[in-house]
């Protein structure tokens, strides 16, 4: 039976931690309730960043490997100088690149429920 806590063992020395950790709060949710919400924050940034640089690198990809898809018909509308098709495919992009910022937002209120917009 694992009762006592050290806070060696988590290496989160933050006073809501300890605070968790001294009122007998048992590990698995110190954990994902108090530290690993906090630590979430930053790699959903990064990750909802680097989604749309991943959408942004279909063309040379898809051009590249000889991939039919989304990068590969932005490359033959541009080379055919279809121009409301490459129109088109920017707004998806652009739809897919605010869809990613609003699910990271929603995914911060999610994590901290400090976090409130109005």
């Amino acid at each position: 039976m694992e009762t006592l806590y050290s806070l060696a063992d988590y290496d989160l020395s933050a006073a809501y931690i300890r605070t968790a950790i001294i009122k007998g709060m048992p590990r698995r949710r110190v954990i994902l309730h108090h530290a690993l919400r906090n630590a979430l924050l930053a790699p959903i940034t990064i990750i909802m960043l680097h989604v749309n640089w991943l959408i942004g690198g279909l063309v040379v990809v898809e051009v590249i490997f000889g991939y039919p898809g989304l990068g590969q018909y932005i490359y033959d509308a541009a080379i055919f100088g279809d121009f409301n098709a490459v129109e088109a495919a920017a707004m998806i992009l652009v739809v897919v690149a605010v869809a990613t910022r609003l699910i990271g937002d929603f995914a911060y209120t999610l994590l901290n429920p400090r976090i409130r917009y109005a």
